[in-house]
């Protein structure tokens, strides 16, 4: 009996070819995980049997979640690379990537700095923007 069959090329994607600028700055850091999402809100439309007949779909955003390790060529530079990282929440971040779906103003929402016992130092930033209206200009 054979196998299964497996169609399609197989990718991986690494995490090279991402910038951040304005308030986190990726500058001495390794991209580690990476999460994009895209959702919006949705209002059910039901039928006078409360059957859903059809949706709404509004407010379209994206989220882009990171975890970086500090690097450098010193323990200062790391550390100094992981201070500019922990940022107060409410900035603007410009993401420029060679993967375009993710590129694009941002705004912070939580960066993390967390120092597990047995692991690496690492950072881990949350940043959405809506498709509709750059919120990224209003006042925090």
């Amino acid at each position: 009996m054979a196998g299964p069959a497996i169609r399609g090329t197989g990718i991986i994607f690494g995490h090279s070819g991402h910038t951040f600028s304005g308030g986190v700055v990726s500058t001495g850091m390794q991209f580690g995980a990476m999460d994009f999402t895209r959702d919006c809100k949705v209002l059910d439309i039901p039928n006078s049997q409360a059957e859903t007949i059809g949706k709404v779909f509004w407010d379209f955003k994206k989220t882009l979640r990171c975890t970086m390790v500090p690097s450098g060529t010193s323990r200062s530079a790391a550390v100094a690379a992981m201070a500019a990282g922990v940022v107060k929440a409410g900035v603007s971040v410009t993401v420029v990537s060679t993967d375009g779906v993710i590129a694009g103003t941002y705004n912070l929402l939580s960066a993390k700095m967390s120092r597990p016992p047995d692991g690496l130092v690492a950072l881990d930033v949350e940043m959405e923007n809506y498709d509709d209206y750059d919120v990224t200009t209003t006042i925090t």
